[in-house]
């Protein structure tokens, strides 16, 4: 292997941690600024690679853990926090 190859491999894995805790922070904020009531809506935040997810759960529960969140990221791959629940804007909006 190259030189360059390390530096390439060097710059694979700083990209994929960073997307890693980017994605986790983002679907942490999220989930945790949703209002709650019975935690449905909360719940309904779903991280998703490649593209969005079409999920919608009827109940309440707990945050997903990290490896629920990052678990299929690949460097370089499209990330999506989704909530198709159909009053999600209103709710977030007051």
């Amino acid at each position: 292997m190259s030189d360059f190859d390390d530096v390439f491999d060097a710059i694979d894995d700083a990209v994929d941690k960073l997307h890693r805790e980017i994605m986790f922070s983002a679907y942490s904020a999220v989930a945790q600024a949703t209002p709650k009531d019975t935690g449905t809506a909360q719940n309904n935040w779903f991280p998703s690679i490649t593209s969005p997810s079409k999920l919608i759960s009827d109940s309440p529960g707990a945050f997903k853990s990290r490896e629920q969140v990052v678990g299929g990221i690949t460097p370089y791959s499209r990330s999506y926090i989704t909530n198709n629940l159909p009053y999600i804007r209103r709710l977030n909006q007051g």
